[in-house]
């Protein structure tokens, strides 16, 4: 089964971030809050863990690019960029 992800980085946009619930199946840490992980992670539940494994299982293929394996990253990256493109449109309307 999927592992959550894990993503210490500050002021950093993930790929799909607009178009996938991203907080379903990762942990965002701040840069900062590194000398804290251990008891940050372990703060977690195991009923939060395996909520968070199945959310990654349900979004893996957004992370595959060939098709014939199951694949959807060209699909989600078509959507990501007619989603900006829209509001980038609205932004001078």
């Amino acid at each position: 089964m999927s592992e959550p992800w894990f993503v210490v980085q500050d002021h950093v946009y993930q790929p799909f971030e607009d178009v996938l619930p991203l907080h379903k199946f990762t942990v965002r840490l701040s840069v900062r809050d590194v000398p804290d992980i251990i008891p940050i992670l372990r703060s977690y539940s195991d009923e939060q863990i395996l909520a968070m494994r199945l959310a990654m299982a349900a979004h893996w293929s957004a992370f595959l690019w060939p098709r014939e394996a199951g694949g959807r990253a060209y699909e989600y990256t078509i959507k990501a960029l007619r989603l900006r493109l829209h509001n980038l449109a609205a932004e001078y309307y």
